[in-house]
């Protein structure tokens, strides 16, 4: 590699790109968002690919920009030239210096392995009641058998049967009902603050 290149980023303005000798100051053909990202200090790939300043600083370059829109393969996170002035810190008129885009980068990277914890232990919780949920309706599904079963042979039905049925019954719908609050959106925030306020405890 050479001397004056750097991961990730392609290579150093005074040596130009892709064996190019392009002057990005003076080079007035490009549009803004590539004015922009080169004036925060992102250079790109070989691949056209750009750093994102929401991903984790480790992350391979994965944003794509076009003469309108841009848009990051990995995090999502994309929009007009408004919005990139604001993730890279210059909408205030302020410009964001190396050490702050850093700390900005290390946050993002903390907040994003927050909510992959947070998200795997969702998911964990999902399937448990899932299970729960499943077992329950075996259970009913049983004890309505063996009623039917009970009745077509004139046999009177167990009195123990039917309430081991009636509470499977009521277990499954009550799973049922929480599965519904997990998988709605709008009470993500919620159930998030729930587990942070467990795992700080």
């Amino acid at each position: 590699m050479n001397a004056k290149e750097k991961p990730g980023l392609g290579r150093d303005p005074s040596s130009g790109l892709n064996k190019q000798k392009i002057n990005y100051q003076q080079d007035t053909t490009l549009d803004q968002f590539h004015q922009l990202l080169l004036h925060a200090g992102h250079r790109p790939t070989k691949e056209g690919k750009w750093v994102c300043a929401n991903c984790p600083p480790q992350k391979p370059p994965a944003m794509s920009v076009g003469s309108e829109v841009y848009f990051c393969h990995r995090c999502g996170t994309g929009g007009s030239l408004i919005t990139l002035k604001k993730n890279l810190g210059l909408l205030s008129g302020h410009q964001w210096t190396k050490a702050e885009r850093r700390l900005h980068a290390l946050r993002q990277e903390r907040i994003e392995r927050e909510l992959q914890n947070f998200l795997s232990w969702l998911n964990s919780l999902r399937r448990e009641y899932i299970l729960m949920f499943r077992s329950a309706f075996d259970v009913e599904t049983i004890g309505l058998s063996l009623g039917r079963a009970m009745l077509a042979k004139g046999i009177p039905v167990d009195s123990n049967i039917l309430q081991v049925a009636f509470d499977a019954a009521t277990d499954g719908e009550t799973f049922s009902a929480f599965l519904d609050y997990l998988d709605a959106r709008e009470n993500r925030p919620k159930i998030f603050e729930i587990w942070r306020a467990r795992n700080a405890a």
